[in-house]
């Protein structure tokens, strides 16, 4: 598991998102009962702990709609 990997794990555990095996198509609302201010929340998490900052185009909701979303989208600012 990469490093961004493990941190989105480590923050989707803190907001009780606990999944015994991560997988990319799992989908944050339905799969994981994460809603719009959790999801917020998450997002601003992953900026402060990979030292990272989306840009308002990228913080559509269309663009965290699944597990492997929030990889692809922190991949492309973490140069990974």
């Amino acid at each position: 598991m990469s490093r961004v990997e493990t941190v989105i794990c480590e923050i989707l555990e803190e907001y009780d998102c606990t999944v015994t095996t991560i997988n990319e198509s799992l989908r944050l609302s339905e799969d994981l009962g994460i809603d719009s201010i959790k999801k917020v929340q998450i997002i601003c998490e992953i900026e402060k702990k990979l030292l990272i900052e989306f840009s308002l185009e990228d913080l559509h909701p269309n663009n965290f709609k699944t597990v492997g979303d929030l990889f692809k989208i922190v991949n492309k600012y973490n140069g990974s």
